[in-house]
C-alpha cells in the first residue's frame, strides 16, 4: 500500500474511532471509497476499536455502583435483611469497584507524569534526567500506598 493510502487508512480509522462519525462520512472526508474504507474497517476491526474507547474505568464503576443501589433496593423491599448471595454478591462488587479504583488511579498517574516528561524533554533535557528518577520514586510509592488500601 503506497503512503498516501496509508495515510488516508490511518485518518479513516481516527475519524471512525474517535468522533463516532460513519464508514459512509469518513470515506467523504478522507475521498476513499466507501468500499475500501469498509475494507480497512473490517480487517482492522474498528467497530471493537470504537466500543474500546468508550468502555471507560469510570463508566464499568458507574455500572457497579447501580447494581449495588438495584441489591440495596432489593434488600429494603425484603425487610432490610440481605440474604446470603446478596450479601455475596456486594462484597464481590464493592471489591472489584475497589481494585480497579486502584487501578485507574496508578495508570492516571503514569499516563500525566509521562505526558509531562515529554514536554519536559523537548523543553529542557537537563531537568527531564533530573526528573525521571523522581518520576519512578513517586510512581514506587503510589503503588505501595494503593496495594496497602
Amino acid at each position: 500500500m503506497g503512503k498516501a493510502k496509508t495515510e488516508e487508512r490511518k485518518q479513516a480509522r481516527d475519524l471512525f474511532v474517535n468522533s463516532g462519525i460513519s464508514l459512509k462520512e469518513c470515506a467523504a472526508i478522507t475521498k476513499v471509497s466507501e468500499l475500501h474504507v469498509g475494507k480497512w474497517a473490517k480487517e482492522d476491526e474498528w467497530q471493537l476499536q470504537r466500543t474500546a474507547q468508550q468502555v471507560t474505568a469510570e463508566k464499568i464503576i458507574y455500572g457497579w455502583y447501580a447494581n449495588l443501589q438495584r441489591i440495596n433496593e432489593e434488600i429494603l423491599k425484603q425487610g432490610g435483611i440481605a440474604t446470603s448471595p446478596q450479601a455475596d454478591q456486594i462484597s464481590k462488587i464493592t471489591d472489584s469497584i475497589l481494585k480497579l479504583s486502584k487501578k485507574n488511579n496508578l495508570s492516571m498517574y503514569h499516563t500525566v507524569l509521562k505526558e509531562f516528561l515529554s514536554d519536559l524533554i523537548a523543553i529542557d533535557n537537563d531537568a527531564a534526567k533530573t526528573f525521571g528518577p523522581y518520576m519512578l520514586d513517586f510512581m514506587k510509592r503510589k503503588a505501595a500506598q494503593l496495594s496497602n488500601k
